[in-house]
């Protein structure tokens, strides 16, 4: 079902590079899609996630894009986003908030799930940093990741947080598990690589159909139909793809 998108731009603080955008939902849930880098440099990121953020819950959801690539590290972003947020639920008399993003977005949802008491966290492909100093082997986004002038977020500290659900994904390309096998392996968080997909795992899993499913089964916190759902497509539990890799590698 197609719903229809009737948006409320979100003011920023003058100078900020964040675009906001509201939709008001019917449900008691928030749902905050980030965006990733992109493919235009001249143009903010695109929204992400419109419709599949919605769901058949008819969900509020709050679209947010970051012009200037920054993971979250741009003075006083990360205040810009909690604040909104908190507006937002305050307003609407909302109970649950959900994190959504992919690529830099999905690095964003989980650095925010620090402040924000979301209910699920859902980052498909995320950067373990951004940095070049953590991850020397990471070559792309270079044009803004050297504009990063301070990283107040270096890197993503994953906790089990007993109210919390949080789901990962990665595909199985070199590129990919450079960032995925930085993650630590924590109780309650499920990650999963997806050996035959690489950083378009979000593409690749909406031409498949199952994109919507696997979101709105993780906003649910449906963790069993989640996994069995992943691993019918391929995916592994990260900590298994590892145990198989170094028995490869010995």
């Amino acid at each position: 079902m197609i719903r229809q998108l009737i948006l409320e731009q979100i003011a920023t603080r003058p100078g900020s590079p964040l675009h906001m955008h509201y939709r008001r939902g019917t449900s008691h849930r928030l749902v905050v899609a980030l965006s990733g880098v992109g493919t235009n440099p001249h143009e903010p990121p695109p929204l992400e996630f419109v419709q599949t953020a919605i769901t058949s819950a008819n969900n509020h959801t709050l679209y947010v894009s970051d012009a200037s690539r920054s993971w979250l590290n741009a003075p006083g972003m990360d205040r810009e986003i909690i604040e909104a947020v908190n507006r937002i639920t305050h307003k609407a008399g909302l109970s649950d908030v959900v994190l959504l993003g992919d690529s830099m977005g999905a690095s964003m949802a989980l650095f925010l799930a620090e402040h924000i008491p979301a209910r699920s966290v859902i980052a498909l492909t995320p950067q373990y940093s951004a940095d070049p100093k953590v991850v020397p082997e990471e070559k792309r986004w270079m044009r803004f990741r050297k504009k990063i002038k301070h990283f107040s977020y270096r890197e993503v500290k994953i906790q089990n947080r007993p109210d919390q659900f949080t789901l990962i994904l990665h595909g199985g390309t070199e590129d990919e598990l450079v960032h995925a096998l930085r993650f630590p392996n924590v109780h309650g968080v499920r990650h999963f690589i997806l050996p035959e997909e690489g950083h378009t795992l979000s593409k690749s899993l909406k031409r498949k159909g199952i994109l919507q499913p696997v979101i709105q089964l993780a906003i649910e916190v449906r963790p069993f139909r989640l996994r069995k759902l992943l691993e019918a497509h391929g995916a592994v539990p990260k900590r298994s793809f590892e145990a198989a890799r170094q028995s490869r590698n010995r």
